[in-house]
């Protein structure tokens, strides 16, 4: 079985998967080589491309392909052809997951909306909108999916929500973190502030 994961980061989930899989092939493709270069498993390559401008595969070549958190790096306009290019690669029969957040805050503290506010006015200048995702099965049916199935997820952010609320929590973090000097740069603001806001909204996701 062949499996795809774009946008795939650090490459830790095509990692795992080969591993726990060794009979599976397991590729990922990212812009940014973050990926280990040197160290992984044979059933496991990597491959640096930018996806907004197609995946870089012949036709029906992945039995499963995974894309999970690319909602803060995907255009509103480029989310039809990205979907087209996840269904051409897809064999028939295969099988596309993906998994993402609409990055809207839910039972968080005045720091949490005000990173959330700022984090969003930020992506709107690249033409990015995290709640983009929430269109994603209408996307996939108009591509040519068939059996489009969405589950949804709707719950607060912190330690005291659950298993699903902690990792939230971690999951945006690690987001704002990241996007710490892209916001600071397209808002023209004091990234220190950014930081600082930043740990406040860990402060509240300790009280939740």
């Amino acid at each position: 079985e062949n499996v795809l994961d774009v946008g795939c980061g650090t490459g830790a989930w095509c990692l795992e998967m080969a591993a726990e899989n060794p009979q599976t092939n397991v590729v990922g493709v990212d812009l940014l080589p973050l990926y280990p270069t040197d160290v992984r498993p044979d059933n496991c390559r990597f491959v640096q491309a930018d996806v907004l401008q197609g995946l870089p595969f012949a036709d029906e070549s992945f039995d499963f392909v995974h894309m999970r958190d690319l909602g803060v790096g995907v255009p509103a306009d480029a989310w039809a052809k990205l979907m087209g290019e996840l269904l051409r690669v897809t064999k028939p029969g295969g099988r596309v997951e993906i998994c993402d957040s609409d990055m809207v805050p839910r039972g968080v503290g005045q720091a949490g909306r005000l990173l959330a506010k700022w984090t969003h006015a930020a992506l709107s200048v690249h033409g990015i909108d995290p709640t983009s995702v929430r269109g994603l099965p209408r996307l996939m049916q108009d591509a040519g999916f068939e059996e489009v199935r969405m589950h949804l997820r709707d719950f607060k952010d912190g330690i005291h929500a659950g298993e699903m609320g902690r990792a939230s929590a971690a999951m945006q973090l690690g987001v704002y973190r990241a996007l710490s000097p892209f916001v600071a740069r397209a808002l023209c603001m004091d990234e220190l502030a950014f930081e600082r806001n930043l740990m406040a909204y860990e402060r509240e996701l300790e009280t939740m």
